[in-house]
C-alpha cells in the first residue's frame, strides 16, 4: 500500500464527488468556493484504529500555515508512485527486456520452422 493521501494530498478531496462537489464548472473550484470542511476516506487514514480515523477525517483546507493531523497520510499518492515505480525500474526493465527476448526467439525459430518446411517442400516437387 502506498500510505497516501489525494493525488497531491488531502487537500484534493474538497473538490470532489467525495464531498458533494459538482465539477460544472471547474473555473469555480477555487478554494474560496468550497467547504472550508470536508472529509477525506478512510485509506486516508494512517491508523487502523477506526475511531481515531472517524474523529480526523473531517479537514478543514489545509494551508502551509496549518498541517495535516495526525492519523491522515499528508503525502500525496502521486508523489509515492512516482517513488515507487522509480524505486522497482529495474525490475520494470528487466521484465521488458525478457518480453523482448522472448518475442525475438519466437520470431527467429517460426522463420527458421517456415524454411525448413520451404526446403522439405522443393525436395518433393524435383
Amino acid at each position: 500500500m502506498l500510505k497516501c493521501c489525494g493525488a497531491e494530498g488531502p487537500n484534493d478531496w474538497a473538490a470532489s464527488r467525495f464531498n458533494n462537489v459538482e465539477r460544472s464548472n471547474a473555473l469555480d473550484l477555487t478554494i474560496s468556493r468550497l467547504n472550508p470542511v470536508y472529509k477525506v476516506p478512510q485509506s486516508c487514514c494512517s491508523t487502523d484504529d477506526m475511531n481515531v480515523c472517524n474523529n480526523v477525517r473531517s479537514l478543514g483546507i489545509v494551508t502551509s500555515i496549518t498541517a495535516v493531523p495526525n492519523g491522515i497520510y499528508s503525502k500525496g499518492c502521486l508523489e509515492k508512485l512516482i517513488d515507487t515505480i522509480s524505486e522497482y525500474s529495474i525490475y520494470f526493465i528487466a521484465v521488458g527486456g525478457s518480453i523482448v527476448v522472448l518475442e525475438l526467439f519466437g520470431l527467429i525459430f517460426s522463420l527458421v520452422l517456415c524454411c525448413a518446411i520451404r526446403r522439405k517442400d522443393d525436395d518433393y516437387k524435383s
